[in-house]
C-alpha cells in the first residue's frame, strides 16, 4: 500500500484466531504520490527452494505508474522484496550488489548465512554490501523444518 496524500492506514486482527503479520514500512523516494494498493496471491509453489520476486521499484517495472494487478508489486522506492520457503539443508544463493543492503527476517525454521550467522524464528539481520565488490550469501535452512524467510535489499543509505 501507498498511502499517499491525506490517507492514514491501519491493520488489525478481525477474528479469534492467531494472526502471524509482519508489517514492513518503505518510504517512498518522494512525497506526494498517489494513494495505491497492490496486493498478490502468491503459493508456495512460487517461492519452494526459489526466492521469489515479489516487489520492485517502478523503475525496474516498466516506468510505468499503472500496476498491472498481477506479477511483480511495484512501489515508489530502489528495493526489492523476495520471500522463499526452503528445505531443510538446501542452499540458496544470492549476490548481493556493491553499494546495496539486505534485511532479512527468517520468519519459521532456522537459517545459516554464509555458515557463520545462524538464524531462528524472528530473528532479524542486516548485511551490508561492499563498497567495490559484489558479495555472495549462502542461505541455507538448518534444523528438521527447513526455512521461511523474507529478504528486503535496497540501495545502501
Amino acid at each position: 500500500m501507498s498511502a499517499g496524500l491525506g490517507v492514514t492506514h491501519s491493520e488489525m486482527n478481525n477474528g479469534d484466531k492467531l494472526l502471524r503479520f509482519l508489517q514492513i514500512w518503505i518510504k517512498p523516494d518522494r512525497k506526494h504520490y498517489k494513494p495505491n494498493y497492490g496486493s498478490r496471491v502468491f503459493g508456495r509453489e512460487d517461492r519452494h527452494n526459489k526466492l521469489h520476486h515479489v516487489a520492485t521499484s517502478y523503475d525496474n517495472y516498466g516506468n510505468t505508474e499503472k500496476d498491472e494487478g498481477s506479477g511483480i508489486i511495484p512501489i515508489h522506492q530502489d528495493a526489492n522484496i523476495f520471500i522463499s520457503e526452503i528445505d531443510s539443508d538446501f542452499t540458496q544463493e544470492y549476490l548481493l550488489q556493491r553499494r546495496r543492503q539486505l534485511y532479512l527476517v527468517c520468519i519459521e525454521g532456522s537459517l545459516s548465512v554464509n555458515k557463520i550467522v545462524h538464524m531462528e524464528a524472528r530473528d532479524a539481520l542486516e548485511v551490508e554490501g561492499d563498497e567495490k565488490d559484489d558479495q555472495p550469501l549462502e542461505l541455507t535452512a538448518t534444523g528438521n523444518r527447513g526455512a521461511h524467510f523474507i529478504m528486503l535489499e535496497m540501495a545502501k543509505a
